[in-house]
């Protein structure tokens, strides 16, 4: 008999006993699913009592010493609930980011935009007298990244599914306690039909439910543990379902638009909303909304580092759009035939007119001059895009909007190194950088502005200085994004080899492969292109084979066109031009 059996058949004769059945029956994957059990736990709880799960519930099991227990996890703010602590509180952060990238689409954009809402409640302990008091651990993963994906799409999981794996990258790892977490299962979950598990632990798994109903399936990575979790979901049917109403669509729509306008959206990733932008375009019918869903599908696929063409920009569709809108508007058409190296003046022509005098400009003339001295810069017209740089830099500080500055700050450093100014860098050393260093709310963008320092000092001939200001132990790495981590370790790399160090400049190249391939190998080919570019450079090496690879990517190829000539100049303009 299981301990949920004699837990009902108690509950009769003791009132404790009978309220904590009526806590774990109240749970859908504990309730009984035939027989006389079934019945007897009917008459403690209705199966109308019974909470039907909602979107982001999941059930975890965790392990507690020499026992385990199992968790309902629910989206809520419920301070009397156990919060995800330590590497737990990691992975639901970790799961949402990657629902933010991989969910098929969005039903609603603010879970893009706020941290992990989780918290749970203790169901079931085996031994019973076991009373955890958080929850911590990274063998929650697997399960959150699925509940991640069911709030992002607003579709329960299916209750009879149990996830218990950690995640990596995407991919499914190891978990501790095996035996214990099979006992609490076996013991409280008797409505549990399967169990998703890491596939280098299928056997282990298998072996201690050998003796009971509960499959086990083993898998590599969380998109195949999604198609047995959303196994009974017709995913075209809750697309349309959530965008069933006029009202729906329009709200989605303003929800999506508005994202894709604004410099400095707080997504946590721009993959989903390109996909939902895309989704969306089926249901409209007026051009002006078509042409909102086609703008932001491309806005958001350019920050998730792939290219969809920006929708024709007519006359008229522009001088309707509010000024405001129509400079945010702007600065993304230039900044689009930036990337891609085309219609770069035609866009700069039409765009610059825009701009109010500097004593009249607002937060979005500066984005846009920003814009603009990109475009300056493509087209390899340094002068007009450092003087657009500090127009923009110096804006920013006349609004006391500082913080906003480093994008124009970053460009401005990464050209007077390619200029060699050093009048200019000692200016922007003395004049701007002691202001953004004390500035609070640029503590994110510190990263950014050390690296393109570093940057524009290894250019600049001032190795040592570089490596100051590229140091390991700074702690404006430690929060940084994988590809401004690739790129300090490829400029630390560079100044090493200036100075003669090429036993540490192989290791920082080392190092720079490494954080690459932790993120994706396939959207941070460029660095690696990039490392060996370098290397062959500094070394005095065949450039031949590593331009040919650098060429080949179309990240570089589309930057550098017209520099197609596989010799040194065209090898130097890449690896000091590309802007990380």
């Amino acid at each position: 008999m299981t301990n949920l059996a004699n837990l009902v058949k108690l509950a009769d004769r003791d009132r404790a006993k009978r309220f904590e059945a009526e806590g774990v029956l109240h749970h859908i994957i504990c309730r009984p699913v035939s027989g006389e059990l079934l019945a007897h736990a009917r008459r403690l709880v209705p199966d109308s009592e019974v909470s039907a799960p909602r979107p982001g519930d999941c059930y975890l099991v965790g392990v507690d010493g020499a026992g385990a227990s199992l968790f309902h996890a629910t989206w809520s703010e419920d301070a009397s609930l156990l919060a995800f602590e330590g590497s737990a509180g990691i992975a639901a952060a970790q799961a949402l980011r990657w629902a933010a990238r991989e969910a098929l689409f969005v039903r609603e954009l603010p879970l893009l935009v706020q941290g992990p809402k989780w918290r749970a409640c203790c169901v079931a302990s085996l031994p019973s007298e076991l009373a955890p008091q958080q929850l911590d651990g990274d063998s929650y993963g697997l399960a959150l990244h699925l509940a991640a994906v069911s709030i992002a799409t607003g579709v329960p999981l299916d209750t009879t599914v149990l996830a218990l794996g950690s995640v990596v990258n995407g991919y499914v790892a190891r978990v501790e306690g095996i035996a214990q977490k099979a006992a609490v299962i076996k013991a409280y979950a008797p409505s549990a039909r399967l169990v998703v598990v890491a596939s280098q632990q299928e056997c282990e798994w298998k072996a201690v439910f050998d003796d009971s109903e509960i499959a086990v399936v083993g898998v590599d990575c969380v998109e195949r543990a999604a198609t047995y979790a959303f196994a009974d979901v017709d995913w075209a049917n809750v697309v349309q379902e959530a965008w069933a109403t006029h009202e729906d669509v329009a709200r989605a729509l303003h929800s999506i638009y508005r994202h894709a306008l604004s410099p400095k959206s707080p997504l946590l990733d721009w993959t989903a909303l390109a996909i939902t932008a895309n989704a969306l375009q089926s249901r409209l019918d007026r051009a002006e909304d078509l042409w909102r869903a086609r703008f932001a599908e491309s806005v958001a696929a350019r920050h998730s580092g792939r290219t969809v063409s920006l929708p024709e920009l007519g006359s008229d569709m522009l001088h309707s759009l509010p000024r405001p809108i129509r400079l945010q508007v702007l600065a993304h058409y230039v900044q689009d035939a930036n990337d891609g190296v085309s219609k770069i003046r035609e866009r700069i022509a039409l765009a610059a007119p825009q701009v109010a005098s500097p004593r009249e400009r607002h937060a979005e003339d500066l984005v846009l001059v920003g814009a603009l001295a990109r475009g300056h810069a493509a087209l390899r017209e340094f002068g007009r895009a450092v003087d657009l740089c500090r127009e923009a830099v110096a804006g920013w500080y006349e609004l006391d909007e500082l913080h906003n500055a480093s994008h124009p700050l970053c460009e401005w450093l990464r050209l007077v190194g390619l200029q060699g100014n050093h009048g200019c860098l000692d200016e922007i050393r003395r004049d701007w950088l002691p202001l953004f260093r004390c500035e609070p709310r640029a503590d994110e963008s510190q990263a950014f502005i050390e690296l393109a320092l570093g940057r524009a000092l290894v250019l600049t001939d001032d190795a040592t200085a570089a490596l100051n200001e590229l140091a390991l132990e700074r702690s404006c790495w430690r929060n940084a994004p994988i590809h401004v981590l690739v790129s300090m370790h490829r400029w630390r790399a560079n100044a090493l080899d200036t100075i003669g160090d090429s036993h540490q400049a192989a290791l920082a190249r080392a190092a720079q492969r490494v954080e690459a391939e932790r993120k994706d190998p396939d959207q941070y080919r460029v660095f690696v292109a990039l490392a060996e570019l370098d290397h062959a450079l500094h070394h005095g090496e065949t450039l031949d084979e590593a331009l040919t690879k650098a060429l080949a990517i179309p990240e570089i190829r589309e930057r550098f066109r017209g520099l197609e000539e596989k010799n040194v100049a065209t090898a130097r303009a890449i690896v000091r031009e590309y802007p990380y």
